[in-house]
């Protein structure tokens, strides 16, 4: 009896060492590729730092993947990750994340620099934002 209590815990600790290895080694790959893929947006916009200021007129021209500098203002929140978006040109839908807007809370009324992609649908532009900091700093 003892045998066989031994060898079923044997066997249920390599199938559980076994599928905890598999789970982490697609972990890593999904990690590896996010890390790799940031590290090439990142490096994108550092060599486009220095690209001048697109207005929103500007922006609503341009082609799909483009990717901008805007200088405006939050106007409101639309939905989740939806803002208005405001220069002295016009307003534009502009989707961005949760964390980026969690940091700028204290400076919504400020004018902020946005590092964003250009998302053209069929009848619609919007911009992915990327990057977002006040324009004072």
């Amino acid at each position: 009896m003892r045998y066989f209590s031994l060898a079923g815990l044997v066997g249920l600790l390599w199938l559980a060492a076994g599928s905890a290895s598999a789970h982490d080694d697609s972990r890593w790959h999904r990690h590896e590729y996010k890390r790799d893929y940031r590290g090439e947006y990142r490096s994108e916009y550092r060599r486009n730092n220095n690209l001048p200021i697109t207005t929103v007129a500007e922006a609503r021209r341009l082609a799909d993947d483009s990717r901008i500098i805007l200088s405006g203002h939050i106007v409101r929140r639309l939905d989740d990750d939806e803002y208005l978006f405001r220069d002295g040109t016009g307003t534009i839908k502009v989707e961005m994340d949760d964390d980026h807007w969690r940091t700028l809370r204290r400076h919504r009324r400020d004018r902020l620099l946005l590092w964003a992609e250009v998302e053209r649908d069929k009848r619609r532009v919007t911009l992915e934002v990327e990057r977002v900091r006040p324009a004072g700093r």
